[in-house]
């Protein structure tokens, strides 16, 4: 239960009291309750405030906390990759937990086939273009009796709850986001004296889907030789997509011939500045805190957030405040500062961060998902090789709907 609730209940509790007292009942009482109401009233303001931040920077929709994602991961519990997998063989559909959980994921139409994200729970080669061989996962030697779990490989953790950008999920056709962007102002009058209406300006931008996918072929002889290794490649799909998503929606893409299309990220939407002269000292860092407080997207440097690649958080982390000798470590911490291996590499001593300011709930960037993850299992175009096709889908898109959020900064970490 969350703590909002507890003190809302706490609250109702003191109300009935309050309305229970009888005619006879002192004041001292009823000062005592509207006391200890009014302070349980500060307290849930605090905690819906609390809790509404930490939701915004790093939303579970799985949480135990929340009855739908609680029924979500019961569901989850109950389904199989393996039957989303004969579907796709099989022909099929799926019943049970997985038809339910794909229908409270993904909704009722136009959805077979596909497998809801929430079933590969582990946090590029396309193989419709692609004209040389596939590279083939085979494992020559089987592994012993007390073979462990397969470890994955590992990928840079997702940074887009962390720069507010939106990843709902979303239906057939193209999806358009609307924002107002003027409209009227209020002013005081004299008496008599009319106050003029402004027209209302309303900004549209459409995404399209793009098509986001990866393959693995292996050998039949691989699925006897080790445990879980068909298993081991679908949860690292998974992760492949989404660690390719992440990049794409931090730096997007410039279009690959007729290979790949152009792609919109957060850097690739912003302004590029001019790159600074001088090595960045202390100072410098903290006043890309404070240029992005403008009183609506953020009203204090707390407010503000920096996602920086790993050269440029070394280099800060190193930084000595002259006034206090303190270094700047002390200072910042992973909520408001952040390394992603996903940011563009340091060229030429300068460093791109970006800086975001979460203190307003307006819709920056979106990242959205049509459907879900569509699996792929081919047991026929390379069965005389005796091997298996395994190719995983997803539709996304990525649009920059305002900017005003965003920063784009440079910062020159070495002579």
């Amino acid at each position: 239960m969350l703590e909002s609730q507890r003190i809302s209940i706490e609250m109702s509790e003191v109300r009935e009291q309050i309305n229970g007292l009888s005619d006879d009942a002192g004041a001292d009482d009823y000062n005592a309750l509207t006391k200890k109401y009014g302070q349980l009233e500060a307290r849930y303001r605090a905690a819906l405030i609390t809790e509404s931040a930490t939701a915004q920077d790093d939303p579970d929709p799985d949480s135990q906390d929340n009855p739908e994602g609680r029924e979500i991961r019961h569901l989850v519990e109950r389904s199989s990759i393996a039957d989303f997998v004969n579907e796709a063989t099989t022909e099929r559909e799926v019943d049970g937990a997985a038809r339910e959980l794909r229908s409270a994921v993904l909704g009722e139409e136009d959805t077979y086939g596909y497998m809801p994200l929430q079933m590969l729970l582990d946090p590029e080669t396309d193989a419709g273009i692609e004209h040389r061989a596939d590279a083939v996962s085979n494992i020559s030697t089987a592994i012993q009796d007390n073979q462990q779990t397969i470890a994955a490989r590992v990928f840079p953790r997702s940074s887009v709850n962390y720069l507010g950008v939106m990843t709902p999920s979303v239906p057939v056709g193209t999806t358009t986001y609307p924002r107002l962007s003027s409209g009227t102002a209020a002013d005081v009058r004299s008496d008599g004296v009319e106050l003029d209406g402004a027209a209302a300006a309303l900004v549209t931008e459409s995404v399209n889907p793009v098509r986001l996918t990866a393959s693995y072929t292996f050998g039949l002889e691989s699925l006897s030789r080790v445990k879980g290794y068909e298993e081991a490649l679908r949860r690292d799909i998974r992760q492949v997509l989404e660690d390719k998503r992440d990049a794409l929606a931090i730096n997007g893409q410039a279009a690959s011939g007729s290979d790949s299309p152009a792609v919109e990220g957060v850097i690739s939407s912003l302004t590029d500045p001019t790159d600074p002269t001088d090595v960045a000292d202390w100072q410098t860092y903290l006043t890309a805190f404070d240029n992005s407080v403008d009183g609506k997207y953020a009203d204090s440097d707390e407010q503000v957030r920096l996602l920086v690649n790993v050269a440029t958080w070394k280099h800060a982390m190193s930084r000595q405040i002259v006034a206090s000798g303190d270094l700047l470590r002390d200072r910042l911490d992973r909520s408001r500062f952040r390394a992603s291996a996903n940011m563009p590499a340091t060229a030429s001593t300068i460093a791109t961060a970006i800086a975001y300011a979460a203190g307003a709930p307006a819709r920056g960037f979106v990242m959205p998902t049509w459907a879900g993850v569509q699996l792929v299992v081919d047991p026929y175009t390379k069965a005389k090789a005796g091997q298996r096709l395994l190719t995983a889908i997803m539709m996304t898109g990525f649009q920059m709907i305002d900017s005003a959020a965003y920063r784009r900064v440079e910062f020159k970490v070495a002579t």
